[in-house]
């Protein structure tokens, strides 16, 4: 009887240590891709994103717009965002605005894009890690090794007092960056944060 609780203690040690080990290697897997649908902040417009692989940004982004009868297709992307997409409405363009983070990670930082901006179907600008280290961000170790930045999204914001729309990005507990959405272009490094907002971390 002792040596049965012997053998069944060393067992369950044995599977213990098997499974401490193994524990890392399946937390740093990320999930497959798979189709999904996002939602602009009214619910007027959303974005239909299919990928071609179960990893990568290959696929389609497809932007519709909600009607009673049938929606209406607006733009479309030929990428699956893989680590995650915005959008945002231009009165004054009248057209849909997206942010998307396609991250092709463990590569060079000054030649990884992080954040692409688009408008109406075309792409306005992007930024690498490299830029938005110098911008105000810090570096995150992404899950294969290599180097991002670290940023939370806020989203599309109006600008208060105008009709202008922006795209903020937090780069630190009190600052954030803010992105055009008619250009895509970076309004300032290091901006100071004067909202309170839910923040999604990537």
């Amino acid at each position: 009887m002792g040596q049965l609780k012997s053998f069944v203690l060393v067992s369950l040690l044995l599977a213990l240590n098997i499974i401490s080990v193994a524990t890392p290697t399946f937390a740093m897997k990320r999930a497959a891709n798979m189709p999904m649908v996002i939602s602009g902040l009214d619910g007027r417009f959303y974005a239909r994103c299919v990928p071609a692989k179960e990893d990568g940004s290959a696929g389609s982004t497809k932007i519709y717009r909600v009607e009673s009868t049938k929606d209406i297709l607006l733009d479309s992307y030929d990428f699956y965002p893989q680590h995650g997409i915005w959008l945002g409405w231009s009165p004054k363009a009248g057209k849909v605005a997206l942010m998307a983070r396609l991250v092709e990670q463990n590569v060079d930082p000054n030649k990884q894009v992080e954040l692409t901006f688009y408008l109406g179907g075309k792409k306005l600008n992007s930024y690498t890690s490299a830029q938005l280290w110098k911008m105000g961000a810090q570096k995150k170790l992404d899950m294969i090794g290599g180097n991002c930045a670290e940023i939370s999204v806020r989203g599309c914001e109006q600008v208060p007092g105008t009709n202008d729309y922006d795209f903020v990005v937090r780069t630190g507990l009190k600052t954030v960056l803010r992105f055009d959405i008619l250009t895509g272009k970076a309004k300032g490094c290091a901006l100071p944060d004067t909202g309170v907002h839910e923040n999604i971390k990537f």
